[in-house]
């Protein structure tokens, strides 16, 4: 597009320039004001540059001063609006951020501005509530004010701004100003000003701004999800930290900032400055902080001394990290009246006595150190305290030495030993615990402690306070005391250690006591090195106590096996990807696509595409799809991308997105059981409303992805819509539009010159004929439509794409299977026109192909037509609607239509758009993921396959009961307005009469 300018104004601080299309053809200006701190009066900046390439002319308000625009005469401004006038605008923007989106608001009555976008704006910068620009105040003559007079009444305002800053205060003053029909505002939290910077530094600048003038709508989307592009959002998120008291939360922050931006100056001034404040064990103390604040929340009582029991046998490694971890929740010790018992069952090994003297001897814990005149094993020494605490009536907690335990630990124990009198047994969880272990696996993390235990609090938060297990663990387990009263200690034939707490565990059970976990406990745990034994002593060890435990309770197998297999354990294990947020992995479950073309394919492989380029790359992107389809669509030339097969089992990943509608209970079980979080894409409902299509269709797994899945998405609102008239949502499922691109580039960007199939049509030219598409399906009505067309227009050449008859002299068709994807895009190049008879579509692709290479296309008036119709900046007059192929055969009797006007507009960049719109509800659907919802669909997969007929019945039923018990609440709704209406309380004499005359009556 030919550009070209002109200067309206200009002095030595101030230049107003007019850029413009030497076409003329634009119908939309824009205002675009500077911003502070600006140095230059040259250029079309700040917005200018890419608005003027996408429709709008533009007139750049340029000012070095920072002097607010207030220099500005107003004779020229009134020389603004006569340019506006007389060049036929029909729509006046304005827009700027910090400085300039004050002057866009300033001057949006003096300019008639239709619209203003303004990125941190100011309400006055003489207040005393911000002083960041008090000095500049001072030696500003005011002319242009905010006010309630200066505002136009009739414009659109859209403000962006930082909540959690002094922007937000003047947002707040704007508010009061601006009629609320007139406002919409969107919060980006900790992401600084300007709000410009962020979105210009994370990339969305252009899309949102582009996106609010052309739709007049403030989109919800979450702009933060590029956030790690973005310094000034790790400062200032590090400062609200640092001023709430979170020290570790804050400088996880700058680890991760340093990671994405290691030579930025500012990141590493602050970062350096953090690292005055933290030393080696202030990690923990945060640690303690935030634990003791959730456990201290529970109103759970705890009646006993506890006895805290450590048995020693060598390593005097192991003494320092646990007696430091045991300092670390000295005030929880004290509050719970623990007492410390020290163990030394191997009294020759002085390296481990004077470890254990060196830290006792410190003083900063009361440790009781028993020492046994010679190895008695592992069973017999803790036997000593276990006897010890029966006698003083206290309840118990083994550990052993190599463990290093978190502060709220032992209070969390406490608590839910005592949540139910039938809970004997309660361990913490561990990195490194069989049953205990969470996140699931993380035993083969190579990680430090507190690495381990940040990844436990990720994940504990999804999860109740306690569960209920089949046993619990030796590392750290706390025993009631009236279990040891009644039970006795641990059995001696156990000897040297393993099994004797499963031992008891189950001894106790078969009276109804329980074991349970304290999922908000942790407790790190090297593993196997408290025995100090050598690795086949200890399978010797373990097989013999496996045997006597195994005769004396044969289920205990069968209960642990169950456990295992359970939803709540399976949900757990699903939640595992989600310990480390930082490292996303979604899955993307192609097992539909096969080695060809079609729409389905194409706007799936278009997606993925976009989310190699648009997603941030700290997010691993899998595909499930087979070798043959990954070769043949070339997948491997994609770096980010790497292939499983789609039965491939145990992996699981922080989401799984199955593109296209479901057909057999095992892709929707397959899915399900890989994430917690799990969307479907669903692109129409073609395959139940047509009867023969339906006919093989099981619409039950329709509804269990209506029901279970996390996310729907569809390909628009038409889709959307027949979905949900159709099916009940769950109430934990959201249902969310997401159009294919819009972008006139995404569908002309290939090499479309070149004809691999030329031998397939012989003495045809293409630039005359007429392209009919479709497929054998029989709501393309494909056949239908060419048998009319060409029976009405006999001298005119039709090619048919999708159909293999041949019928009439003037037609030539082609099954679309044997073609290549570059061989579709030429023919789209290269005919004069093209019809799109199908009744139904879920978005329609042709259309966007025909329109993007200046191809008039004929199509019904369809809903989703439509919706890319509504998203069409210019040249959406190219498309021909008919209501019947009757009018669609008296339309073209009149002759073919060519192109009108010139390039086809639409919106930039669409299927990054559409892959972003995507990763950001996944995002936002992942902090509100639900243990128990994981654990109910779980149950439903586990009890009720699929596959069953019983499974369907249950689906209908569950929907049945939900109808019934909306209904029968309708009913008693009804029945309470009745009961309180003026007229029952009139009557109630009446009604009380009639009673008794009926009674009198039956004596």
């Amino acid at each position: 597009m030919l550009q070209k300018s002109r200067v309206i104004y200009k002095n030595e601080t101030c230049c107003i320039e007019y850029f413009y299309s030497a076409l003329n053809i634009q119908k939309q200006i824009a205002c675009v004001f500077s911003a502070g701190g600006n140095k230059s009066l040259d250029g079309n900046n700040f917005g200018g540059d890419y608005l003027l390439k996408n429709s709008y002319d533009v007139i750049a308000v340029k000012v070095i001063n920072d002097d607010w625009f207030q220099s500005i005469p107003l004779d020229v401004l009134d020389e603004i609006n006569l340019l506006i006038d007389s060049n036929g605008y029909i729509k006046r923007i304005g827009t700027g951020n910090s400085m300039g989106g004050y002057a866009a608001i300033a001057f949006s009555k003096l300019l008639k501005l239709d619209v203003v976008l303004a990125y941190s704006p100011q309400y006055r910068i003489d207040q005393k509530f911000d002083k960041r620009w008090s000095d500049i105040a001072l030696r500003i003559q005011w002319n242009y004010r905010i006010n309630k007079d200066t505002i136009s009444d009739t414009c659109q305002f859209f403000i962006i701004y930082d909540d959690k800053s002094l922007d937000g205060a003047h947002f707040l003053k704007l508010k009061e100003l601006i009629p609320p029909i007139n406002l919409q505002s969107l919060r980006i939290s900790f992401c600084g000003h300007c709000a410009a910077v962020f979105l210009n530094e994370t990339g969305y600048l252009k899309e949102i701004t582009l996106s609010i003038l052309s739709s007049g709508k403030l989109k919800d989307m979450n702009l933060r999800i590029n956030k790690s592009l973005s310094t000034n959002y790790y400062i200032n998120l590090h400062r609200e930290l640092m001023h709430r008291g979170k020290t570790l939360a804050a400088k996880n922050v700058l680890d991760s900032a340093m990671k994405h931006h290691p030579s930025n100056e500012a990141l590493r001034k602050v970062y350096e400055s953090m690292k005055g404040h933290m030393n080696s064990n202030d990690a923990q103390h945060v640690a303690k902080k935030s634990v003791e604040n959730a456990v201290g929340k529970s109103q759970a009582q705890h009646y006993r001394p506890i006895r805290l029991v450590v048995a020693f046998y060598k390593n005097q490694q192991l003494v320092h990290p646990l007696y430091q971890s045991l300092l670390n929740c000295v005030d929880e010790l004290k509050k719970l009246k623990c007492q410390i018992y020290f163990y030394i069952d191997s009294p020759e090994d002085t390296d481990l006595v004077n470890a254990i003297n060196y830290s006792v001897n410190s003083g900063a814990l009361d440790v009781q150190v028993i020492s046994n005149n010679q190895n008695l094993g592992f069973v017999m020494t803790v036997n000593q305290a276990l006897e010890d605490a029966i006698n003083c009536h206290n309840d118990v907690i083994l550990l052993n030495s190599d463990t290093q335990i978190f502060p709220g630990c032992i209070t969390e124990l406490a608590t839910v030993a005592y949540l139910d009198p039938m809970i004997g047994f309660v361990s913490p969880r561990s990195n490194n615990a069989t049953i205990c272990t969470l996140p699931h696996a993380s035993e083969t993390l190579d990680a430090d402690a507190v690495e381990h235990f940040n990844r436990f609090l990720n994940i504990s938060k999804f999860l109740p306070n306690y569960s209920y297990t089949p046993t619990a663990v030796g590392f750290c387990l706390f025993i009631k005391w009236n279990i040891l009263s009644e039970f006795g200690s641990f059995d001696h034939k156990y000897g040297k250690g393993y099994n004797e707490e499963n031992d008891l565990i189950m001894r106790a059970n078969k009276s109804g006591f329980r074991a349970a976990l304290a999922n908000k406990a942790f407790v790190y745990h090297i593993g196997k090195a408290s025995f100090g034994r050598q690795e086949n002593s200890k399978t010797e060890l373990y097989e013999s106590n496996n045997k006597i435990l195994q005769d004396r309770y044969p289920y205990y197998d069968k209960l642990i096996k169950n456990y295992y297999e359970s939803p709540e354990y399976i949900a757990e294990k699903l939640l595992t990807p989600l310990s480390n947020i930082n490292s996303l992995n979604i899955c993307f479950d192609l097992s539909a696509f096969g080695p060809l073309h079609n729409g389905t394919i194409e706007a799936g492989l278009a997606t993925l595409k976009a989310a190699c380029t648009a997603w941030p790359n700290s997010i691993k992107l899998t595909v499930s799809i087979t070798q043959e389809a990954w070769d043949y669509h070339a997948l491997s030339e994609h770096p980010r991308l790497r292939r499983i097969e789609i039965d491939q089992p145990n992996e699981i990943f922080s989401a799984v997105i199955r593109y296209g509608q479901p057909f057999s209970n095992e892709c929707i079980s397959r899915a399900l059981s890989r994430a917690p979080l799990v969307a479907f894409f669903m692109l129409d409902t073609i395959a139940a409303d047509c009867g023969h299509l339906s006919i093989d269709l099981d619409e039950n797994l329709w509804r269990f992805v209506m029901k279970w899945s996390d996310l729907i998405f569809t390909n628009s609102k038409f889709t959307e819509e027949q979905l949900t008239k159709r099916y009940i949502l769950g109430d934990k499922s959201t249902i969310l539009p997401v159009l294919h691109s819009i972008d006139p580039n995404d569908y002309r960007n290939r090499e479309e010159n070149k004809w691999s199939n030329s031998s397939l049509f012989v003495n045809i030219d293409l630039a005359k004929a007429v392209l009919i598409i479709g497929n054998h399906h029989s709501h393309k009505y494909l056949k239908e439509t060419t048998a009319a067309v060409t029976s009405a227009l006999t001298n005119t050449t039709f090619l048919v794409l999708g159909s293999n008859s041949n019928s009439h002299a003037n037609v030539q068709s082609i099954e679309s299977g044997n073609l290549s994807q570059q061989d579709i895009d030429f023919l789209y190049s290269n005919v004069s026109a093209i019809i799109f008879p199908s009744h139904y579509e879920g978005f329609g692709l042709p259309v966007m192909h025909a329109l993007a290479r200046r191809k008039p296309i004929y199509v019904r008036r369809l809903p989703p037509f439509e919706e890319i119709s509504k998203d069409i900046i210019a040249g959406n007059e190219n498309i021909h609607w008919y209501e019947s192929t009757h009018s669609l055969i008296e339309q073209i009797k009149n002759g073919i239509a060519k192109w009108q006007g010139g390039d086809l507009i639409g919106e930039e960049g669409g299927w990054e758009r559409s892959a972003n719109q995507i990763l950001e509800s996944i995002l936002q659907k992942m902090n509100h993921i639900e243990y128990s919802h994981l654990v109910d669909r779980m149950r439903w997969l586990k009890f009720s396959p699929l596959d069953s007929q019983k499974s369907h019945q249950l689906v209908a039923l569950s929907e049945q009961y939900q109808a019934v018990i909306r209904h029968n609440n309708a009913i008693h709704s009804c029945l309470e307005t009745v009961y309180s209406s003026n007229s029952w309380k009139i009557t109630h004499p009446f009604r009380k009469i009639k009673d008794l005359y009926l009674y009198l009556k039956q004596m």
